[in-house]
């Protein structure tokens, strides 16, 4: 039996060619494997799609609900921004009862005007919320009273009467409609307060599950690549390619920053030199050529020359903000407040005919650089001075003060102001909130401070009231 079993095993195979019976097992290995590979690519890249789909689907109910969480906190601002506006009706309507002055009677009308635009603000915001809605139609009412209320104490005082007699009726109906106005105000915000809550709670909710479907797929991911590269891992071909596809791409990186550079060049040099030649040949016809031109003309010829040289402005600010995000940061221990001295004469004789009084606190100082800290500065006391030219006597200030629980420095001025509605808009280029025609500038400035801030590691921030100055905050 064991004979025969050897014998059969050592005698060729005629059914079949001896090609085939080699080649017949690696073909079958390798359609196997190759099999194998192209259904384990299509369930990994399967599955992986359904990852990241439902990461994307979490992701989008996160921001859903994150900007419903702004949204609430917005509406809270506004809120506070109200109940802030009836303070300060209130002090100014003690105030003049107490000592008089027009300034008081203007402030209580700019907090009346003030607390009807934050009403007005909460009444949008909230327009999809019936239930705040009907409390804003009892809270709108009590703040008109409110403010009639604060009306009778200046008329009373107007009128030559005080004292608790006179007061009486005023007191009587301010114990009346103040806790219902503080109530129909705490029962709004304690609803957004809930709100806040549950929408905070939904957030985070949705971020973790996010967070745990990215890193799912991150990992799903990561072991599919891992897994092709094994798999193909003698495969120079795709190797070759991806290097050949890179090089292309160096290369193509290399010609755009190339582009890039000409470009920056030629807005600085090239785009300069036609500007010029078109100011200086308005002049020179104003000039030269003066009596040939109509006042309509000298009109038109000084139009140009001003778009012009804005022009210029422009492009000078827009390329020094651009090199601000190149510049590499130098750190040493700066003298703040001599550096404010310097900048703060150099602004104060770019106009010697105005009277402008500096404030600046002695032995401020911190670590940066000191070129780009003279930067801020200048934009910082440049705007200051420019916002109190409507000022008989400019004042402005610099030092040291504890703003959010942290130190931080401050310029600030008792200029224009701004609407604090708008302050978000500070800091982008171009971003004006007065008119051209009554203070001039590029709007580039406030744009270059924060670059400069942010290089060094801090934050700018700004408080300020229409007509009552502003107050520029920055950290180092």
């Amino acid at each position: 039996m064991a004979a025969h079993s050897q014998s059969d095993t050592l005698l060729p195979d005629t059914s079949a060619t001896p090609k085939a019976s080699k080649a017949s097992p690696w073909q079958a290995l390798r359609s196997g494997q190759q099999r194998l590979i192209a259904i384990g690519s299509l369930l990994s890249i399967g599955g992986l799609v359904l990852l990241f789909s439902a990461a994307y689907r979490s992701n989008t109910r996160f921001l859903e609900w994150n900007n419903l969480v702004v949204h609430t906190r917005d509406v809270l601002r506004t809120l506070e921004d109200f109940s802030s506006a009836m303070k300060s009706g209130q002090l100014a309507a003690v105030e003049y009862y107490s000592n008089g002055g027009e300034v008081q009677v203007q402030a209580l009308a700019a907090a009346q005007a003030a607390g009807r635009r934050a009403l007005d603000r909460v009444r949008t915001l909230t327009v999809d919320n019936p239930k705040q809605q009907r409390k804003l139609e009892v809270l709108a009412p009590l703040a008109d009273q409110g403010f009639e209320l604060l009306h009778r104490v200046i008329e009373l005082r107007q009128a030559g009467k005080s004292g608790p007699d006179a007061m009486k009726p005023v007191t009587d109906d301010a114990r009346k409609i103040s806790p219902l106005l503080a109530s129909a105000l705490a029962d709004m915000i304690g609803e957004e307060n809930r709100l806040l809550e549950q929408r905070s709670a939904e957030a985070a909710v949705t971020a973790r599950r996010t967070r745990i479907l990215q890193l799912i797929g991150g990992i799903f991911a990561t072991g599919m690549v891992v897994g092709v590269f094994l798999l193909f891992l003698r495969e120079n071909s795709a190797r070759a390619s991806a290097e050949t596809r890179l090089r292309h791409a160096n290369a193509q990186l290399r010609s755009t920053n190339r582009e890039l550079e000409a470009f920056s060049y030629s807005v600085s040099h090239d785009l300069r030199a036609p500007l010029r030649g078109i100011d200086g040949f308005s002049q020179a016809l104003l000039e030269d050529h003066s009596a040939q031109l109509d006042e309509q003309g000298k009109v038109y010829l000084q139009r140009v020359r001003t778009a012009v040289q804005r022009m210029g402005s422009l492009i000078d600010d827009l390329i020094g903000l651009s090199r601000i995000a190149r510049t590499q940061l130098g750190r040493e221990a700066v003298d703040l407040s001599q550096l404010a001295r310097t900048v703060a004469e150099e602004v104060r004789n770019s106009d010697s005919a105005r009277t402008a009084q500096f404030s600046i606190a002695p032995d401020l100082r911190a670590e940066g650089d000191p070129r780009l800290l003279r930067v801020v500065f200048q934009n910082l006391f440049g705007n200051s001075y420019k916002f109190t030219s409507k000022r008989e006597r400019a004042q402005i200030e610099f030092g040291r003060t504890n703003e959010n629980g942290k130190s931080a420095f401050f310029i600030k001025d008792n200029g224009a102001g701004f609407d604090p509605e708008y302050s978000s808009r500070l800091f982008g280029a171009f971003q004006r909130l007065h008119a051209a025609s009554e203070f001039p500038g590029t709007g580039i400035g406030l744009a270059t401070v924060q670059r400069i801030i942010h290089l060094h590691g801090g934050d700018i921030w700004a408080k300020g009231e229409p007509g009552r100055g502003a107050t520029f905050f920055f950290t180092l």
